[in-house]
């Protein structure tokens, strides 16, 4: 099986859960920083069911692109689902990547969105966790995720960490 997304070009879900257990285990075994994020594209229905399908492809592969434009060779960027992405972070602090986070939020707010269409505005909420004391990566991505409600909940547009 192929372990890329072929929409977005960045690695599928499989792969990351693959490869993400294994920097887990790494990051357990020698007692280094490990994060974990992961984001949703905020109100990506309305923008299938406003500006079409092939518009909400569009906005995939452009989040796809920032997201990885910044990414250091060690971390592993992924679609995890429809609208979300998940980046492992290795040798990375809670603060760094939240820190990170901001950046790439405020980046894709900030983004020509209006070069697809006038009226696009698009915005992404992010859970980090970095807590390598939960059982394993699947967990670290389940804590990320509960961060994210969390985001969705206070307004969206944001970043919540542990």
């Amino acid at each position: 099986l192929s372990m890329a997304d072929e929409l977005t070009g960045l690695y599928n879900r499989r792969y990351f859960d693959e490869q993400g257990e294994l920097l887990f285990e790494r990051a357990v075994r020698y007692n280094r920083p490990l994060s974990v994020i992961l984001g949703d594209i905020d109100h990506f229905k309305n923008v299938n069911d406003t500006y079409s399908h092939a518009m909400g492809d569009e906005v995939l592969r452009r989040i796809g692109e920032l997201l990885s434009a910044k990414a250091r060779a060690t971390d592993l960027v992924a679609r995890y689902g429809g609208e979300e992405f998940v980046i492992a972070f290795p040798e990375t602090t809670l603060a760094q990547a939240t820190a990170t986070c901001e950046l790439l939020r405020q980046r894709i707010e900030s983004y020509a969105w209006d070069t697809l269409h006038a009226d696009l505005r698009i915005t992404i909420s992010i859970g980090v966790c970095a807590d390598t004391h939960l059982k394993n990566m699947g967990e670290m991505v389940s804590a990320a995720d509960k961060l994210l409600y969390k985001a969705k909940q206070a307004g969206r547009n944001r970043v919540c960490s542990e």
